[in-house]
């Protein structure tokens, strides 16, 4: 599935370009956790929702607190719904 990403717009903020650029930057595996991050998921339950390890849900959140320059999970959901990050991926139910 594809992600709409926002695009980038020439007389935009130079560190909004940039801040977009970073997320752009996330791979489809970081998206689908950042979403759930986004929808208030705690790690455990993204692991089982995803089907992946919480080791490796725990790898791909610090991924995206340094990809992304956020520091914490607070400002990281911040800059996703800002920028149209947060509910960029549909993942179906996710009420299991």
């Amino acid at each position: 599935m594809k992600v709409d990403e926002p695009e980038l717009d020439q007389n935009e903020d130079p560190e909004n370009s940039d801040i977009k650029r970073r997320f752009q930057s996330l791979t489809k595996r970081e998206l689908e956790v950042l979403s759930l991050i986004c929808f208030g998921h705690p790690s455990k339950e993204i692991a089982e929702t995803l089907g992946i390890s919480l080791k490796t849900v725990e790898y791909h959140r610090a991924n995206l607190l340094q990809k992304t320059d956020a520091g914490t999970t607070a400002h990281l959901v911040q800059l996703a719904t800002r920028f149209g990050y947060d509910l960029g991926i549909t993942l179906g139910d996710l009420s299991k």
